[in-house]
């Protein structure tokens, strides 16, 4: 848990929750901007499978 939160630490800057869903840490957070993030890393190595990222709804505002 704790690689996969080191790992996380260089795109979320608030961890909301880390969980281990089979074979692969998932860490829920924000990013600096207040966008959420999901990060799903392999649990052998730490490698990052995905990232996905949600930009924070006032960002999505200025676009319209």
């Amino acid at each position: 848990m704790e690689q996969a939160r080191r790992i996380a630490a260089n795109g979320v800057v608030r961890v909301e929750e880390i969980s281990l869903e089979r074979d692969e840490w998932k860490v829920e957070g924000r990013d600096s901007t207040g966008a959420e993030i999901e990060i799903k890393l392999r649990a052998s190595n730490g490698v990052i499978i995905r990232m996905e990222r949600e930009r924070p709804a006032s960002a999505r505002a200025d676009r319209k």
